[in-house]
Order: C-alpha cells, then structure tokens, then sequence
C-alpha cells in the first residue's frame, strides 16, 4: 500500500502591517497551518482539502476594504515537519534570554529559556517586535512586582515576566487561539501566569507595575488611557508593534495620559518605547 504526501497551498495576501495579525487569526479557523509575514503582508499555508476560497473571501470582507486579492499557488511535496523545524530556530536576545521551540534543545549561558510550542509566525518571537520588548524588559524592575501583557500572543513576554521572578503575571489576548496556545506555554515553562479572552475590557480593576503592550498602533493609540489607569505611580509601561515613523503619535498620547518617555530601541523600522509614570 503506498501513501500519498498532503499537498500543501500558499496563499499570498497582502495587508496593511494592523491587519496582519488579525487576519492570521481569523485564517486559522479555516485550516490554516502556518504564517509568514512579508513586506506586503502574509503567506498562508493550507492543505488543499481544505481550502475554501469562497470562504476566505468571505472572512476577510469584514476588514475595510476588503476582501483582499490573493494568489493562490500549489507547494512541491516535501516533509513539512521538517521544513517547519527548520523555519523557526531559536531566538536569541543577546545572552539574556533565548526563546526555543520545542522541537529544538535550549543552549547553555543564556540567563532565561522561554520554551514555547510554535503554531503560527507570529507567536514564535521571530518578529523584530518581540526582541525590542525583550530587550526593554533586560533594563526593566520586573522582580517582585506586578505585571500585566496586553496582547499576550503565545505569552512570550508574560512568561520571560515570571522567570524574572515578578509578583504576579496576568496575560489578555483577544485571540481565542492565542489565548489556548498562551495556556499550553505557560504550563510547558511550569510557572505561573494567569491568561484572559478579552480586550482591555476585562482589564481587573486593578493597578500593575509593570504592564507590557506589543499590539499594534491603532489599538495602542485607542488603549494607552486606559493602560494608564492601571498602572501604579511609578510604574512602567512597554510598547511595541508599530514602526518608527509613528513613534510621535504614541509619543503624544502618553504624554496627555501623564506618561514620560524613558527609553527607545528600533530594529528593522520597528520600535519599542518605555514610559514611566
């Protein structure tokens, strides 16, 4: 008896850079595997069975003007879990903290391993946005104090939080799959942090130390009041998931919300800000 090897499709949308995230979202409720991000926008792979393009279109009508163009191509038969491996080697922040899928064994003379269970580009801490947070969280106080990730994703950021020894660490993604995906890492890291489905919404009222935001700008420039309002006199609060060229008008909405700028680092056009209050 032989077997046939699944044959795969890449779809190639493009998105402005604040739907890229949500789109992958929404895609992955409709079979899709695995994400890469372009300058354009995002490459989906789905087995062919799976694909629907009258269901694609309609998914992604709901997003202004769209639905978006795609292309459709058919991928050579290969050994995708090889392929996947090798796609996501681990991340490494300098020497303080290395983010390792599992299929891969961590290295010696980091300070921190963030062991994650890699299903989507964006939740594998590849993205530039994800090592300028980390690289602000090097210099941050996290020890023993109270940290809230907005955005959590796969909780990348959330569990470095509480391998820095902070108080308590509470995750929000309103992303049902990231939300899932941030429970499985938490248990895979054996700490604790606890994870909530919502928006800024189902914020506790609560003030944190330290809150953590790598989103993007439209929600970060809607949400910074509102992080504001929980977050401690003298606390500090970390963003990302926006480029360069926009750092002013973040810059502008922290300020009315009585926030200084402390700190910046930029990588790729992307751009990470630490405010004190």
């Amino acid at each position: 008896m032989t077997t046939t090897d699944p044959t795969y499709l890449e779809i190639t949308l493009p998105l402005p850079v604040d739907l890229r995230e949500p789109a992958m979202a929404l895609l992955t409720a409709l079979a899709f595997e695995a994400f890469e991000e372009t300058e354009s926008g995002i490459k989906g792979y789905v087995l062919k069975e799976d694909f629907d393009e009258a269901q694609i279109r309609e998914t992604l009508s709901i997003f202004p003007n769209g639905p978006f163009p795609f292309e459709v191509s058919e991928m050579e038969n290969k050994n995708w879990n090889a392929e996947w491996e090798q796609s996501y080697p681990p991340v490494e922040v300098g020497t303080f903290c290395q983010i390792v899928p599992t299929f891969h064994q961590p290295k010696e003379g980091f300070q921190h391993t963030v062991l994650i269970d890699p299903k989507m580009s964006f939740g594998t801490g590849h993205h530039e946005t994800t090592r300028l947070m980390i690289q602000l969280m090097e210099h941050s106080a996290i020890a023993n104090r109270t940290v809230l990730d907005m955005g959590c994703g796969t909780g990348v950021l959330g569990i470095l939080a509480a391998k820095l020894q902070a108080s308590q660490v509470l995750g929000i993604d309103i992303d049902n799959w990231s939300y899932e995906n941030a429970k499985e890492n938490v248990s895979l890291n054996h700490i604790d942090m606890d994870i909530l489905l919502g928006t800024s919404e189902v914020i506790p009222e609560a003030q944190f130390h330290v809150i953590l935001a790598n989103i993007n700008r439209n929600v970060l420039m809607a949400d910074i009041p509102i992080y504001a309002m929980h977050l401690q006199e003298g606390g500090e609060l970390l963003l990302s998931g926006f480029y360069e060229r926009d750092q002013a008008l973040i810059e502008q909405v922290c300020t009315s919300a009585g926030l200084t700028l402390a700190d910046s680092r930029v990588e790729q056009s992307w751009t990470a800000l630490r405010f004190r209050k």
